[in-house]
């Protein structure tokens, strides 16, 4: 099984930092220089879902987290992703164009509810 970054955006580079819950059934993926949604190379993480149950494992996006609007943050060139899959840490060397580097703390909704899929900052 391999993942790949659907957009195909050129040099996002896909792939600079992975982790993966204990049970492997969420993976995360960062993108240092991935474009957010107004083309500043902000770096993203994308999270998915592994389904195992069937034949072949899939991957389904659960969603993607980008950086500040600032391009060269180089969000998710680092990220950590707790054993149960529910809280993330995402680290970026430049935020906000400066050369301080930050981390930034995501948290998943509880099981079965509206939010599931989505991560807030914790």
């Amino acid at each position: 099984m391999s993942l790949s970054m659907e957009s195909g955006v050129y040099r996002s580079r896909f792939g600079s930092s992975v982790s993966i819950s204990g049970d492997g059934s969420i993976v995360a993926v960062g993108a240092k220089d991935a474009l957010n949604e107004n083309s500043a190379a902000t770096g993203a993480v994308y999270l998915y879902s592994m389904d195992s149950a069937s034949k072949t494992t899939s991957a389904t996006l659960l969603q993607e987290l980008f950086g500040s609007e600032s391009d060269d943050d180089e969000f998710g060139v680092a990220i950590a992703l707790s054993r149960d899959g529910r809280r993330l840490v995402v680290g970026a060397r430049s935020e906000n164009n400066e050369q301080n580097g930050a981390i930034r703390i995501y948290q998943r909704g509880e099981e079965n509810s509206d939010e599931d899929a989505t991560i807030t900052t914790a």
